[in-house]
């Protein structure tokens, strides 16, 4: 990260191509209190913004795909990031730009594959899902889907760990160096674990489950 006066700082830096969630709970700024928590410096490229809650959302306008790729190189230009997170892209035209601009950088990037919503509404459309397949997660160092998106990737039914393993060495053939598949979506498992596989390890990831409104 850069200084003022001509001086360099070390600050970890890490850049989110996210939608923007009104209500703080998910998109760029859940990933902006979480890159604070862990002291890294957080920058925004918005892929759309929303109308919503907790409750759900009501409304989506998407950034057009220039826009985008100009938030990007306007932010690369002044601020290198050390690594790249994808949230929710929404449409093709916006999968495809940023597509164009993971092309450009050689940080670690982590896609998370946005693909439903936390009721289980589909928020991409088949040709999309492609796009992920064939686009996004070849150049990605660590995709991050939930039981539904696995799913939607792998066109794998996913009820048990076993099954989330096979999903898990499905995507890692798809191209990417590493996935995690989380699986808060088990709702009757006293855990929400989640699985690592890089295609040499596969490691349970294991965290008791907190039952919460918030």
């Amino acid at each position: 990260m850069k200084a003022t006066k001509g001086k360099s700082i070390t600050v970890p830096t890490a850049l989110t191509i996210a939608g923007s969630d009104p209500s703080g709970g998910a998109g760029l700024q859940a990933d902006l209190k979480t890159f604070s928590q862990f002291e890294v410096y957080g920058m925004t490229a918005i892929t759309c913004l929303t109308v919503g809650n907790t409750q759900g959302v009501t409304e989506v306008k998407p950034m057009e795909a220039e826009f985008l790729q100009s938030q990007a190189k306007s932010i690369m230009e002044d601020i290198e990031p050390l690594a790249i997170k994808t949230g929710m892209l929404f449409n093709n035209e916006i999968i495809l730009a940023t597509i164009e601009i993971l092309k450009t950088v050689t940080c670690p990037v982590v896609i998370d594959p946005v693909m439903t919503t936390k009721r289980g509404d589909k928020l991409l459309t088949e040709e999309c899902v492609e796009q992920y397949i064939k686009g996004l997660i070849p150049i990605a160092d660590m995709v991050t889907p939930n039981l539904p998106e696995a799913e939607m990737l792998t066109g794998y039914s996913i009820t048990n760990k076993k099954d989330m393993e096979i999903a898990a060495e499905r995507i890692l053939r798809m191209g990417c160096r590493s996935v995690i598949i989380k699986g808060g979506h088990f709702r009757k498992e006293n855990h929400s674990d989640d699985l690592f596989f890089d295609g040499t390890t596969m490691s349970w990831l294991k965290s008791k489950r907190h039952q919460t409104k918030h």
